[in-house]
């Protein structure tokens, strides 16, 4: 079957209107057809009394348009001035109805799919800012007084040792209280090594 173009929101309200008043006799006449009404512009009235307004400067061009592409065609049978805006739909009507929910129903699932992974997205980026972070962790050796005094005084000017924050004061380690989460989350930590 030969993708269609996707029809205009008026081209797709008078295709669906032609459809929903086409009836076909089993030996295939047409029974019963959709005829826009001249008096009440562009209104089509049931017999249930329900009326749909088909508006715009555009209906006359759509409706060309649809027979043209073969989707809706005219009936001959009738001998009135009128015949000529009896309309039917075709087998291809029926396709491009198709296609058409098709395409819609795909670009609902496309749009759902993108928005549950924007969702995702998002869920793992605040997972990701709740994840405490890798602790720096530094040797024991390297925080020994003859290292500091040798360059790494720049290095760790705090540490964690033993569960309490230390502080180095230029000729050795102050404690200062014991280590708090923010601490563990900014300070480098001792270990034996």
């Amino acid at each position: 079957m030969r993708q269609s173009a996707p029809l205009s929101e008026q081209a797709l309200l008078l295709l669906l209107l032609i459809d929903q008043n086409t009836r076909r006799a089993d030996n295939g006449t047409i029974e019963r057809y959709w005829m826009p009404s001249s008096s009440r512009g562009g209104e089509t009235i049931y017999a249930t009394g329900e009326t749909i307004v088909v508006s715009g400067s555009g209906v006359a061009k759509s409706l060309q348009a649809l027979a043209k592409r073969g989707l809706i065609g005219q009936t001959s049978h009738m001998r009135d001035a009128m015949s000529k805006y009896a309309y039917f739909i075709t087998e291809h009507g029926h396709c491009a109805l198709e296609q058409q929910y098709e395409w819609i129903a795909r670009r609902k699932a496309w749009h759902v799919a993108d928005i549950q992974r924007r969702i995702e997205a998002e869920e793992a980026e605040e997972n990701q800012d709740n994840v405490p972070q890798l602790q720096q962790q530094v040797l024991r050796s390297e925080l020994a007084t003859i290292k500091m005094t040798t360059g790494n005084e720049k290095k760790y000017s705090a540490v964690i040792v033993d569960g309490r924050r230390v502080q180095w004061v230029g000729i050795g380690w102050v404690d200062e209280r014991p280590a708090t989460p923010d601490d563990y989350q900014t300070l480098p930590v001792a270990i034996d090594g």
